[in-house]
């Protein structure tokens, strides 16, 4: 058990020392952190494509109809006749 506090207690430090380096990151080493992170990882989930595409499609379809509406509502709200392109 002590081992298992000992683990977590690392953890919680590995945190801490994480959010610190963050927050004193610049805007251009947070950009660079993330491509890096975007570069490491798009092997992965290019191999992971298929398996949660269909999953993307839909969430995107979703949004997509709830923008629309979102769009007419607005459009209701401030009289615009105006319609989209």
């Amino acid at each position: 058990m002590l081992d298992l506090k000992n683990r977590q207690q690392q953890w919680e430090a590995m945190d801490r020392a994480n959010l610190r380096l963050l927050r004193e990151m610049t805007i251009e080493e947070s950009t660079k952190t993330y491509l890096s992170l975007c570069y490491s990882l798009a092997p992965f989930l290019e191999e992971s494509r298929n398996v949660f595409l269909s999953e993307r499609v839909a969430y995107l379809t979703e949004l997509q109809e709830r923008l629309r509406k979102f769009g007419e509502w607005r459009r209701k709200q401030h009289g615009t006749v105006a319609k989209p392109a």
